[in-house]
């Protein structure tokens, strides 16, 4: 995702010096920025266009589930549409207004209309059949924007008020199972329901276990379950705002993996900013951390049955905790506590969430989003010297690669689990490298 905002800034900076004279810097910006997508439409066909006369080209695509929820098929779609579009390097401000102007779109040919969720009602969908056609719809719609027969996407003003940096990587596993989730403002996602929280952010990190399902559907409707709880007729606040989203994704989620056999989980942590305040939520042993001008802090606590108080918890409902290996797991399988998903271990495996929320008082320069991969090789002190080298080593617009930079630090501690690794800036960029210079 951070390759997309980089090819985004050094694109947008080829624009012709004509046009610059005679345009603000905002409209400067703009123009520039549609120039670059106008380049991503031309590279998005590969081959010519497809013909909206002809036969339906053929579109291949590997079905992620066997079958979608009604409920559940505007977010798949979403995400479908979203992940293709990354593919094809498109920013992610502009791959989330283009994934929701296009299910709204096609709501009734795809069945993609907001529908509320009934947890005594599942109507399934074929995934097979169905997400060749979210592909083949959206070449359609694709199409048409490279035409001119439908405008392109604007970047919103409050997109950069929170620089980030993220870095993913398999390591040695055989498979990626971590997911995450990037909003700077929410404006970017149900455009029609957000318009009011523009100020307000979301991160997350899922790490999956036992298989991906679990992390990918959390990286699609938590934030959904977010908006879902915001318009509630008497929305809950501070950190009661994060316990009912992550109620909300958890009962969701069980519902799709009782109906659809699903047996892997994932950990979470996801922290929400507006006006100013900070809420953070987790399950599991992700990690939140925050660096002020002298250390990093880490603000969750691991949910392991190593904890006395989860230990027991695990107990009194009935679960029993063994030493395997020289590693406590509960009922002998898992080495967490809590997690979404893992319905089988229920309810010794909780989905309650740990929960703290603080107002920013200015002097937090980075906000650090992580899976155990990452949090585990390094220590607070080790990820603040990451940090501070990294700063003094580089210049500012390499920002955008000091993710990479950490993971490689903890891949160099010995970790081979996936990382996932996000950092967000609670400053301008401009403070954060006179810190250390």
């Amino acid at each position: 995702m951070s390759e997309a905002v980089n090819d985004s800034s050094s694109c947008a900076s080829e624009s012709q010096p004509e046009v610059r004279v005679h345009l603000s810097h905002s409209a400067e910006v703009r123009v520039d920025e549609e120039l670059f997508l106008r380049r991503l439409l031309t590279r998005y066909f590969s081959g010519p266009k497809p013909s909206t006369n002809g036969p339906a080209p053929i579109v291949r695509v590997r079905p992620p589930y066997g079958q979608t929820p009604v409920h559940d098929a505007r977010g798949d779609a979403v995400t479908l549409v979203f992940e293709h579009l990354q593919q094809k390097e498109f920013p992610l401000w502009a791959a989330y207004l283009c994934a929701y102007e296009f299910v709204e779109l096609y709501k009734e040919r795809l069945q993609t209309a907001r529908i509320a969720f009934d947890p005594d009602v599942y109507e399934p969908i074929d995934a097979s059949k169905w997400c060749r056609e979210v592909l083949l719809y959206l070449n359609e719609f694709m199409t048409e924007m490279s035409d001119n027969d439908r405008p392109i996407p604007t970047k919103p003003e409050l997109w950069d008020n929170f620089r980030f940096c993220i870095a993913t990587h398999r390591n040695r596993r055989n498979k990626m199972e971590d997911r995450h989730t990037i909003i700077p403002t929410l404006s970017v996602v149900e455009p029609s329901l957000t318009k009011d929280l523009g100020d307000a952010a979301l991160f997350a990190v899922f790490d999956g276990h036992g298989g991906a399902e679990c992390a990918s559907y959390a990286s699609s409707h938590f934030y959904r379950c977010l908006i879902d709880v915001l318009h509630r007729p008497n929305p809950p606040e501070g950190e009661q705002l994060l316990r009912d989203t992550f109620s909300l994704c958890d009962e969701r989620l069980t519902l799709r993996c009782k109906r659809e056999s699903i047996k892997s989980g994932s950990t979470a942590v996801a922290v929400f900013i507006k006006d100013k305040k900070l809420t953070c939520g987790w399950v599991g042993d992700s990690s939140i951390g925050l660096m002020t001008g002298g250390s990093v802090r880490t603000l969750s606590t691991n949910h392991t049955p190593q904890d006395p108080s989860e230990y027991k918890r695990i107990e009194d409902v009935g679960g029993m905790v063994v030493m395997v290996q020289g590693e406590l797991r509960v009922n002998g399988v898992l080495n967490l506590s809590r997690s979404l998903g893992d319905i089988q271990g229920r309810p010794m495996i909780s989905q309650e969430p740990g929960t703290c929320s603080f107002a920013l008082s200015g002097d937090e320069y980075l906000l650090f989003l992580a899976c155990d991969g990452v949090w585990e090789a390094l220590t607070e002190s080790q990820i603040y010297e990451c940090v501070r080298k990294y700063v003094q080593t580089h210049p500012i617009k390499d920002f955008y690669h000091m993710g990479e930079f950490i993971a490689e630090e903890a891949r160099e501690q010995g970790s081979t689990d996936n990382m996932t690794v996000i950092a967000v800036c609670l400053r301008p960029l401009a403070d954060l490298w006179t810190l250390f210079n």
